[in-house]
């Protein structure tokens, strides 16, 4: 077979081809650029740490410092519509019996489709009081 019956054999066909695997790959390398690209971060400033003790724990407790910033990622249009109460900022304090001073890591619970990216500062001291 000569090399132009390999081109001209069944040419529409491979034409038709070839328009369909570069439709598909623009589809595909747009699909890809857009999710990358839809994704977004912000910054949650001065979110205040709610303190987790257990009920009996009646004791005062200090948290410094008393706000933390958050930095989330995910969609835009989620991103956008995010106020400061579908994020929880908190310390988990249950625990811990007896302590005078400590440090604590903060824990961060975000609404599905966010992601926390990073809590500045991620501890906080704990000061409690003597009974």
């Amino acid at each position: 077979m000569h090399f132009r019956d390999l081109i001209l054999h069944n040419f529409w066909l491979k034409l038709a081809s070839l328009v369909m695997a570069t439709m598909l790959w623009f589809v595909i390398f747009a699909t890809q650029t857009n999710l990358r690209f839809s994704e977004s971060t912000r910054i949650m400033e001065k979110h205040s740490i709610t303190v987790l003790k257990s009920s009996e724990d009646v004791r005062a407790t200090l948290v410094t410092p008393s706000h933390v910033d958050v930095v989330v990622s995910g969609p835009v249009a989620l991103l956008e519509g995010l106020s400061s109460s579908d994020i929880e900022v908190y310390v988990d304090l249950t625990d811990i019996k007896e302590a005078n001073e400590l440090i604590k890591r903060v824990q961060v619970f975000a609404r599905n489709g966010v992601k926390v990216v990073e809590i500045r500062p991620p501890t906080v001291t704990i000061r409690r009081p003597q009974r």
